[in-house]
């Protein structure tokens, strides 16, 4: 009898370490074990966290909400996933996030004004496409911003 030498098995979320989410608990709290959790569990690509995470961890509400949500929209990314969450569940924090990027986009705004503004010959839209890689790179633009 020949004995197999891999299996392809996948771990499964264990509700003792991610704890279920039925809608009336802190999403805050939530949220951030699922950030540890991830961090962990590295097996789990960003493209699988949003599937398992809504069936094992989400139940009564919470469920309801995501399967209504859900509907008509394809390949659910965890941040489209997490940015609806926060907004539904942890709604003063979603305001935080909300007010703080439009800080950011008026700062950059002042940065395109301002530079177009020194350089008549310069057009909008390269000096957009600088800032989009800018804000593509994940770098600090913040510092960027020309002064008065």
């Amino acid at each position: 009898m020949v004995q197999p030498t891999e299996f392809d098995v996948e771990p499964v979320i264990s509700t003792k370490v991610v704890p279920r989410f039925d809608g009336t608990e802190d999403g805050y709290w939530w949220l951030i074990q699922l950030d540890r959790y991830f961090e962990a569990n590295t097996w789990l690509g960003e493209e699988r966290k949003v599937g398992w995470v809504t069936a094992f961890a989400f139940s009564g509400y919470a469920f309801s909400w995501w399967f209504n949500w859900k509907k008509g929209k394809q390949d659910v990314t965890w941040k489209t996933f997490e940015r609806a969450f926060i907004k539904k569940f942890i709604p003063d924090l979603c305001e935080m996030i909300e007010a703080a990027e439009a800080e950011e986009e008026e700062s950059h705004g002042y940065v395109l004004n301002e530079t177009t503004e020194k350089d008549p010959k310069s057009k909008g839209g390269e000096n957009e496409s600088v800032l989009e890689v800018m804000n593509n790179t994940g770098e600090d633009t913040s510092s960027n911003e020309l002064q008065p």
